[in-house]
């Protein structure tokens, strides 16, 4: 072999040969970092990824809004849906009609009537009651007028026309707080307990409707006069005679250990037993009311601490006595108003009769008292003039709830409502119901026999001298 002059050697390419290791992998091409570049079609597809999601979102966002617009439309419609007597409502699925007007303010008066079917009968029922010169709200013994008829067919055909084109709207919880009404229900078949509110077709029909009423309900022009039974439970047949009438009224709440007695200031009457106690008598030409006292041998007597020649602390619960009262009631009940009263009745310089007044629900009210110290009344008069309610006028009014209180100003009874409270009228009340509330749960358990009222600090005592100044104990 034959090779070229190379100074003694074979002689190679330089770049094909390199001295050491490390030479060699320095001269190694290494690949870019450079991001390789993407294809058009790569592209497209994240596209469309992001449209899909954007799209899904949207299409959520949609579906999420129309629930929340269907709720509040639902709810809405609730209350905007309106159907009309004698096209969507037929007369022959009305059930009951109400008309009720009230007036709680001076010359109370509250009037009722109601349209209703009963056992395949069509009756009308009314209801008035007056206080004329007093404030309201009227109770039962204020009825001057009740009863109930049977209508003809034409007689009902007659409501049902003025009742044809009225309107049946959901019922609001607020629709017979507030003002005097009228406040209008009728209940149909199928009104689902919602759907009860009505409206005349126009002012016209009702006043109409007023004059049909007036029309229906029995003339008596015999001036008759009222019996009442104060806070106590009899039973009679009416409410109103006419003077010359016989008089029957029965008491059948007798409980065991338990003394009653039974009078009036405005007749003298007979009394029998037969089941209960009987009262007959005559009535007189004017207003009666019966009363008893029951004393439970088994308990505390409120007027136990009275000694003998001094008067009994029921005799003080009178209206000429009164100097306080505090009324709260919780009105359009299912059962009728709910009421708490607190009245200070004047029984002397040192002491004083808190009465306290209880309706619940459809039961008749119930009366306790207990012997107070005048200091009540100065805490009560405290509230009253921290609040400045003599000079209570208007203000914003209350649904729902009813409070009154009753206090002397200079000589003038003073009379202010929830009608005219202020923007913190609420807690005006509180306080004075608290200051009340207090002392009854305090002097209505703790008094005994020996119980007696400091005349000079107004202190509750049961030994013989004031434990605060040390007064001696009356005689």
């Amino acid at each position: 072999m034959k090779l070229k002059d190379s100074g003694g050697g074979i002689k190679l390419k330089e770049h094909r040969l390199f001295a050491t290791k490390e030479d060699a992998e320095k001269n190694i091409t290494k690949p870019s970092n450079k991001p390789l570049r993407r294809l058009p079609y790569d592209i497209c597809e994240d596209t469309m990824r992001r449209l899909l999601l954007i799209i899904t979102g949207i299409k959520l966002i949609t579906m999420l809004a129309g629930c929340t617009a269907n709720e509040e439309a639902g709810e809405m419609s609730l209350f905007s849906k309106r159907m009309t007597v004698g096209t969507d409502i037929a007369f022959e699925d009305i059930t009951n009609f109400y008309y009720t007007e009230e007036n709680i303010n001076y010359d109370a008066y509250y009037q009722r009537y109601r349209f209703y079917v009963e056992d395949g009968k069509q009756l009308f029922f009314y209801e008035t009651r007056e206080r004329k010169n007093d404030y309201g709200p009227c109770t039962e013994e204020d009825t001057v007028q009740i009863g109930t008829i049977e209508l003809s067919d034409d007689q009902w055909a007659e409501f049902t026309a003025l009742v044809n084109g009225g309107t049946v709207t959901a019922r609001e919880d607020s629709a017979d707080s507030g003002g005097s009404g009228p406040w209008l229900y009728l209940y149909w078949t199928n009104d689902k307990s919602k759907y009860q509110q009505f409206s005349f077709e126009s002012y016209g029909t009702e006043a109409k409707f007023e004059e049909f009423c007036l029309m229906l309900a029995p003339k008596d022009d015999t001036v008759k006069y009222k019996l009442s039974f104060g806070d106590s439970i009899f039973e009679s047949g009416r409410t109103l005679y006419a003077p010359g009438e016989e008089v029957t009224v029965r008491y059948d709440i007798i409980a065991t250990d338990t003394d009653y007695t039974f009078y009036s200031d405005d007749v003298e009457f007979k009394q029998n037993y037969d089941g209960g106690y009987v009262f007959t008598f005559i009535m007189p030409d004017h207003d009666v009311t019966l009363n008893v006292k029951s004393h439970n041998t088994m308990e505390y007597d409120p007027d136990a601490n009275i000694s003998g020649g001094s008067k009994c602390l029921r005799d003080c619960i009178t209206n000429e006595n009164m100097v306080f009262d505090y009324y709260e009631a919780t009105v359009a009940t299912v059962d009728g108003d709910e009421s708490t009263e607190y009245v200070l009745y004047r029984y002397d310089d040192a002491m004083m009769v808190l009465a306290l007044y209880r309706k619940q629900g459809g039961s008749e009210k119930t009366m306790d008292y207990c012997p107070v110290s005048t200091c009540v009344l100065d805490n009560c008069m405290e509230q009253v003039r921290k609040y400045n309610m003599q000079d209570w006028e208007e203000g914003t009014g209350l649904e729902g709830k009813k409070y009154v209180v009753k206090f002397s100003d200079n000589g003038k009874m003073i009379r202010v409502s929830s009608n005219e409270m202020p923007d913190n009228g609420i807690e005006t009340f509180d306080a004075i119901r608290s200051v009340l509330a207090e002392e009854w749960r305090e002097s209505s358990l703790n008094v005994d026999g020996d119980t007696w009222f400091c005349p000079e600090c107004g202190t509750r005592n049961n030994g013989g001298y004031c434990s605060e100044c040390g007064t001696e104990k009356p005689d």
